[in-house]
């Protein structure tokens, strides 16, 4: 497949989970009903078919979605779905500026 096809769809992919680790946010510690755990789920598979190998990073970061929403007191897991966030955009704009250097 096409780079540039191939990065769009990690782009889109990404702002798909950002949006959804805000509702994660906004809904820590009550719990994640299964539609939204099904959600979650969708974003780690798609991420890591995407990002090869970066792969876990994806998976880190919605282990610490999913902990965050589960926690009692969930202010120690949402600052660690801060940390896996921060890791994974942090590969995500590696590997756009590695197909950049590439096509130059």
């Amino acid at each position: 497949m096409n780079d540039t096809i191939e990065l769009q769809r990690l782009r889109e992919a990404h702002a798909r989970t950002e949006a959804t680790f805000s509702q994660v946010r906004c809904r820590a510690g009550r719990g994640a009903d299964p539609d939204f755990e099904r959600r979650l789920d969708h974003h780690q598979r798609t991420l890591r078919g995407l990002l090869d190998d970066d792969a876990d990073l994806a998976s880190a970061a919605i282990s610490a979605a999913k902990r965050a929403m589960t926690a009692a007191d969930p202010a120690a897991p949402l600052m660690m779905l801060e940390m896996a966030r921060e890791a994974l955009a942090h590969a995500i704009r590696r590997k756009f500026s590695g197909v950049n250097r590439h096509a130059a």
